[in-house]
């Protein structure tokens, strides 16, 4: 368990490295649809993962996911919505965040309970793409204003909307 979350942590730094440089080429709509894409992968690798060596590889693209929805999306947060507001949503992006400590327990209870494990990697993986296409064909018109405009998310942005979440915890 501790290498798998080692790796996921690797991969953590990978995503959040590479966010803000993704961010400025495709712009943030695409980026974050593109991070939500690399979390399905790397649930769907996990899922059919036959050696430990693989576990390892999926949990990097896990982590990398995760880093880099998390870094997007508190970037988006901090330059659309007014400043009354952006603390429900940053709390909200640090509770699917901190839902990590919880989700250990209930996964781990879930491998023992469910037979063949992987599973439940392949169906979030699933679900997780079924909802990215929702999101694009249905939402995605209404989220044309982010990532057209010349007042867009940049690496700058990710930058300081880390350095805020940081101030205000």
């Amino acid at each position: 368990e501790g290498q798998l979350q080692s790796f996921f942590l690797i991969g953590a730094i990978l995503g959040l490295s590479m966010s803000g440089y993704v961010t400025e080429i495709v712009r943030a709509k695409r980026s974050g649809i593109l991070a939500l894409f690399v979390i399905g992968l790397g649930s769907l690798l996990l899922g059919f993962a036959t050696t430990y060596t693989q576990a390892l590889l999926a949990a990097i693209v896990i982590g990398m996911g995760d880093m880099w929805v998390l870094a997007v999306y508190s970037a988006v947060i901090t330059k659309f919505f007014p400043e009354h507001r952006q603390r429900m949503f940053m709390w909200t992006l640090a509770a699917f965040a901190g839902s990590a400590a919880v989700g250990n327990t209930l996964f781990g209870f879930l491998l023992d309970s469910v037979s063949p494990w992987q599973w439940i990697f392949i169906g979030f993986g699933v679900l997780t793409w079924l909802w990215l296409v929702m999101l694009v064909l249905i939402v995605g018109k209404r989220l044309d204003v982010i990532g057209t405009s010349e007042t867009d998310v940049t690496a700058d942005s990710i930058r300081s909307a880390s350095v805020l979440t940081s101030v205000r915890q």
